[in-house]
């Protein structure tokens, strides 16, 4: 993902709604904020106009933000694709289904170790609908 990237500005109250929907734009390299109210988009809004502007962090020198694991948003995109392909119609009914098979975890906190599991349990199941 690159500054180039366009950036989506996710607003939503439900937090699990909102991780899910930062998770699959983020796979389809959008770079995401999220909000949970108006008045916390707002802000970001005029942050945002701000910076563009030149006068936020102007004289501090931080380092730049570090890029995204390329091996796991690759790995959130093939859960996302093979979900899809199953039958997974929205990313609120992913997360409800990685939950309820998961025990419980919440996919935006997900690791690499359990994006996997969940992805060859998608991938089991989709062979296993192949077959019969």
């Amino acid at each position: 993902m690159t500054d180039n990237n366009p950036i989506v500005l996710c607003i939503a109250a439900e937090q699990l709604s909102l991780a899910v929907r930062g998770l699959v734009l983020q796979s389809e390299g959008y770079r995401v904020v999220s909000a949970s109210n108006f008045e916390d988009a707002m802000r970001f809004g005029a942050a945002l106009d701000l910076w563009h502007k030149g006068d936020l962090h102007s004289g501090e020198n931080e380092p730049p933000p570090e890029p995204p694991d390329a091996a796991l948003v690759d790995l959130k995109r093939q859960v996302w694709e093979t979900a899809k392909a199953s039958g997974v119609e929205s990313a609120d009914h992913l997360a409800h289904d990685f939950a309820s098979r998961m025990d419980g975890l919440v996919l935006a906190d997900a690791s690499a170790d359990e994006l996997a599991a969940y992805l060859a349990l998608l991938q089991h199941e989709a062979s296993l609908r192949e077959a019969s």
